[in-house]
C-alpha cells in the first residue's frame, strides 16, 4: 500500500500492488496503446509525477512500458517486444501489460477525483455507504450535508437525488419517531423540485437538440421553402409549452435556442447580441465553468465565429474585430484541458476559426501557413477531430491553400475531404467542397477530372436536394468551360454573365446567405480580370 498525497489529496491507494498470476493470459496491447495516446497533457505528467514518487527502483518495467507505448506514433507490438527483450524482461511482458492498464486506471481515478466535482462527488457517496454500513450515522450525515451543498451549488441534480434516498435512509437513524413524518415529507417535497428542475433541463436541452442537429446538417437556410421546412421540423413548443428555464444550464440552452433561429435566416448581429446574452449568463457562475467548461467552450467559440464570419467582418471595424477575435481565441487557449475530449475540442476551435478568419479578411498565404502548422500539431499531439470538425477543417484548409497558389496541398487536402465518409454532416459544406474541387481542377488545366467531378458534383447535389438557383449556375459555368477550354476570350465572357447570374441570384431572400458565395465569387471575379482574390476579398473590410 502507497499513500498518495499529490495536490492535497491524500487517500490510501493500492496502486503498486502486483496483479498475481500463475500464467499470465496473452495481453492485447493494442488497447493499452490506444489509452496511453488518448491522455492530455496534465494526465501524462501526473502518471509520471505518481509513477516517480510511489514506483520502487525494483519494479521499472511498467514505466518503460508506458515510455514505449507514449513514444510510438503507429501501433507496433514488435517494438515493445524489442524494448523487452533488450532488458532481458520478454517473460513479464503479458504481466506487466495487465499491470500497466491496471495501474493506470487507478491512477487516472484518483487524478480526477481531486479536479472533478462529479468525481468527489462519488467518492462522497462511496465513503457515506461505508460509514452507513459500519454504524457511523452521525459522520454519514455530515458528509451527506457537505455533499449535497455542493452537488446543489454546481448543479449535479442526478447527485442531489441519490444525496435524497440517503436523506431519506438516515431519518430513522438519527430522528426521533414523533418528528419522522415531518422530514420525510420534506425531503419528498425537495424531491419533487429536483425532478421538476431535471424535466425542465432536458425539456430546454432536447428542444437545444432538435434545432442543433438541423444547423449540422444544412447549416443556414437558403430559400423560402428551406424557412418554411426549418418551421415545420424544428417547432419546440409542444415541449416548451412557454414554461421558464428552472436552473442555469437550462437558460443557457433557452439563449442558444432563440439564437438558432436568427442564425438560420442569416441575421448574425441579432445572433451576436443573444450569444453575448449567454455569455454573461455563463461568466455569473465562474464555480461551473471551472467544473465543466464545455458550455463556456460553445459560446467563446460562437463569439469567434461570428467575428470571423463576413457578415460581422463586412460590417465592422477590421482592427477592433480583430482584436476581439483574438482575445476570444486566447481565452479559449487558457481553459484547462484535462480530458482528451476537451483537449480536441479546444484544438478544433482554435485551429479551424483562426483559418476561416484569416481567409475571410483575404490573409490565404496566412491561412494556408496556419493550416500546414496546424496539421502538424494535430499529428504530434495525436488530435482526432470529430466528423463535423475535420469537415469544416479540410474546406477551409484547401480553400486557404487554392486562394494563396499551393495547389499540390489543395489537391491533398480536397481529396482526403471527398475520400471520406460525412454522411448527413453539414452537407452544404459538402457541395461546397466538391464545387471548390471544380474551381481547382480548372486551375491547374485538368480538365479530363473536371468532367469526371462536374458529373459527380451535379448528382451529389441534386441527391441531396442542394440544386439552388446559384448552384444550377455553377454548373452551367463549368459545363461551358469544359467546351471553351482553348478560348481565353471565350472563357472571359463565360465569366462575366456566370458574375451577372450571380449578383441577380443573390438578390433573392436566403439566397446567398452563406460566406462561400463570396469565396466561390472572389474567384470569378479574379478570371474577369483587374483585381487578385486577396484584394477582392480584403475590400469587404471595414477600416474605417
Amino acid at each position: 500500500m502507497c499513500k498518495f498525497v499529490h495536490f492535497g489529496f491524500a487517500r490510501q491507494f493500492n496502486c503498486t500492488k502486483k496483479i498475481v498470476m500463475k500464467k499470465p493470459a496473452k495481453f492485447n496491447f493494442a488497447p493499452l496503446f490506444n489509452l496511453v495516446k488518448s491522455l492530455s497533457m496534465s494526465e501524462r505528467i501526473y502518471f509520471k509525477k505518481f509513477t516517480s514518487a510511489n514506483t520502487s527502483k525494483d519494479d521499472k518495467e511498467s514505466v518503460m512500458l508506458f515510455n514505449a507505448l507514449e513514444g510510438m506514433n503507429v501501433f507496433d507490438q514488435q517494438k515493445i517486444k524489442a524494448v523487452f527483450i533488450e532488458e532481458n524482461l520478454v517473460a513479464k511482458i503479458n504481466l506487466t501489460g495487465f499491470y500497466l492498464n491496471y495501474q493506470l486506471m487507478g491512477i487516472l481515478r484518483s487524478y480526477h477525483s481531486t479536479i472533478s466535482i462529479g468525481a468527489e462527488l462519488k467518492d462522497s457517496l462511496r465513503d457515506m455507504e461505508l460509514l452507513y454500513n459500519k454504524g457511523h450515522y452521525v459522520q454519514c450525515k455530515k458528509l451527506l450535508e457537505k455533499a449535497k451543498k455542493k452537488a446543489s451549488h454546481y448543479e449535479r441534480l442526478d447527485r442531489v437525488i441519490e444525496l435524497l434516498e440517503w436523506e431519506r435512509k438516515l431519518v430513522s437513524k438519527d430522528i426521533g419517531i414523533e418528528h419522522q413524518e415531518k422530514f420525510m415529507r420534506k425531503i419528498f417535497d425537495e424531491l419533487g423540485e429536483v425532478l421538476e428542475k431535471k424535466l425542465n433541463r432536458y425539456q430546454f436541452e432536447h428542444c437545444f437538440t432538435i434545432k442543433y442537429s438541423m444547423i449540422k446538417r444544412y447549416n443556414i437556410f437558403r430559400s423560402e421553402s428551406d424557412y418554411k421546412r426549418w418551421k415545420k421540423l424544428t417547432d419546440t413548443s409542444i415541449f416548451l409549452k412557454g414554461g421558464k428555464p428552472l436552473t442555469p444550464t437550462a437558460e443557457i440552452y433557452h439563449h442558444f435556442i432563440n439564437s438558432m433561429d436568427y442564425f438560420v435566416k442569416g441575421n448574425m448581429h441579432k445572433v451576436f447580441s443573444i450569444v453575448q446574452n449567454r455569455f454573461e449568463a455563463l461568466e455569473k457562475m465562474p464555480d461551473i465553468i471551472k467544473d465543466s467548461p464545455h458550455q463556456y467552450i460553445t459560446v467563446l467559440s460562437n463569439i469567434a465565429s461570428l467575428r470571423a464570419s463576413l457578415s460581422i467582418i463586412g460590417t465592422t471595424n477590421y482592427k477592433e474585430n480583430k482584436k476581439i477575435f483574438f482575445n476570444t481565441l486566447n481565452i479559449i487557449k487558457k481553459i484547462d484541458a484535462n480530458t482528451t475530449e476537451l483537449e480536441t475540442r479546444i484544438f478544433a476551435n482554435i485551429s479551424i476559426h483562426e483559418i476561416g478568419f484569416h481567409i475571410n479578411t483575404g490573409d490565404f498565404i496566412i491561412a494556408s501557413n496556419l493550416s500546414e502548422h496546424w496539421e502538424k500539431e494535430m499529428i504530434k499531439r495525436n488530435i482526432k477531430l470529430g466528423k463535423c470538425s475535420e469537415l469544416s477543417f479540410l474546406y477551409y484548409s484547401s480553400y486557404a491553400h487554392f486562394a494563396s497558389g499551393k495547389h499540390f496541398l489543395a489537391h491533398q487536402s480536397i481529396n482526403q475531404l471527398l475520400k471520406s465518409n460525412y454522411s448527413e454532416t453539414r452537407i452544404d459544406m459538402q457541395c461546397y467542397a466538391m464545387i471548390l474541387n471544380l474551381m481547382l481542377l480548372f486551375d491547374i488545366g485538368n480538365i479530363k477530372d473536371m468532367k469526371t467531378a462536374l458529373v459527380d458534383t451535379e448528382k451529389f447535389i441534386i441527391k441531396k436536394d442542394r440544386l439552388y438557383r446559384i448552384e444550377k449556375t455553377i454548373i452551367e459555368l463549368f459545363k461551358a468551360l469544359i467546351k471553351k477550354k482553348v478560348d481565353a476570350n471565350a472563357i472571359k465572357k463565360t465569366f462575366i454573365k456566370v458574375k451577372e447570374k450571380l449578383m441577380l441570384s443573390k438578390k433573392e431572400k436566403y439566397a446567398a446567405n452563406f460566406d462561400e458565395f463570396d469565396h466561390f465569387l472572389w474567384w470569378v471575379e479574379g478570371k474577369i480580370g483587374g483585381k487578385t482574390m486577396t484584394e477582392l476579398a480584403k475590400a469587404c473590410l471595414q477600416t474605417k
